[in-house]
């Protein structure tokens, strides 16, 4: 995951560059929400019990349901 979020802030630092705060939250947000999928693929692949769990009360506490 973390290799994934370093990959992916590198790419995006090319393709949007610039050093404005807008930009740089930008590049965080799209950042973290690819090592989050990245997270969520491997703990699929790896079947994480405790990861679905988590997932499901979440999914519960916000009123949608999977």
């Amino acid at each position: 995951m973390g290799g994934a979020a370093l990959l992916m802030e590198r790419v995006l630092s090319q393709w949007i560059g610039g050093e404005t705060f807008l930009s740089q939250a930008f590049r965080l947000v799209l950042t973290i929400a690819f090592a989050l999928v990245v997270l969520a693929v491997a703990a699929h692949i790896l079947r994480i019990r405790e990861f679905r769990e988590a997932i499901a009360l979440v999914l519960k506490r916000s009123g949608s349901e999977a």
